[in-house]
């Protein structure tokens, strides 16, 4: 087809001839891909994973975990078989718990990430200053029992609702379980406490932060959608 005809040559769509300006189909096609391409990278940039896998790592793991103690108990030294699946399935319980443990600090980045973009072009200012640095100061000795849970873990909920107010939505997190994490974690230094802390935070505290941030966040996109 002829470049100075009523059609594009490349899409195929038709144009008008008259009072345009000449290559203004092109330029408004890379615009409005542009703003496709933008709109799509802060979708990605704000992710939350699904918090699914999540609940079935640590939970099944428990009930494996559990399942195979009791085996194992049943089992003794009388049934070398049953032992051997008692003891597989402590095994793959226990793995399963560890790894879930990794999906505690991917959502911690992706909330203070999310936070920390959404924050973006207000006057609000946090300690926090990056998702890597809220994940990365948790292992720092000593400063990460002492401080930094306290910051990351206590802070989230006040981050996230000075960020709601400042957008206008009416989303809310609640300060509990987050502001219990810490204090937890530093019981876990009192000798014959440390147990139980460990189970308090892993199976308790943990998964109700992480579920309670995912919903908010759900929530607020939800609502900042309809605006």
């Amino acid at each position: 087809m002829e470049p100075n005809g009523n059609f594009c040559t490349e899409c195929g769509e038709a144009i008008a001839t008259t009072g345009g300006i000449p290559g203004s189909h092109s330029t408004n096609s890379q615009n409005v891909t542009a703003n496709k391409l933008s709109g799509g990278s802060r979708v990605k940039k704000n992710h939350i994973s699904n918090l699914k896998p999540f609940q079935y790592m640590i939970f099944g793991g428990l009930v494996l975990a559990m399942l195979g103690l009791g085996l194992l108990l049943l089992a003794g030294d009388r049934n070398e078989t049953l032992m051997n699946v008692a003891i597989g399935l402590a095994g793959t319980g226990s793995w399963s718990i560890i790894f879930s443990q990794i999906y505690v600090y991917i959502f911690i980045y992706q909330f203070w990430r999310f936070i920390l973009n959404e924050a973006e072009g207000t006057d609000l200012v946090f300690e926090v200053q990056s998702p890597g640095k809220a994940v990365g100061y948790l292992f720092i000795p000593l400063y990460n029992i002492f401080k930094w849970t306290f910051v990351v873990f206590r802070g989230f909920p006040v981050a996230f609702n000075r960020v709601s107010v400042a957008k206008g939505c009416m989303v809310r997190m609640p300060e509990n379980p987050a502001s219990n994490i810490p204090t937890w974690i530093l019981l876990g230094l009192v000798p014959f406490l440390n147990i139980m802390t460990i189970i308090a935070v892993t199976f308790v505290f943990y998964p109700g932060f992480i579920k309670q941030g995912v919903d908010c966040i759900s929530e607020y996109k939800r609502e900042a959608s309809k605006k």
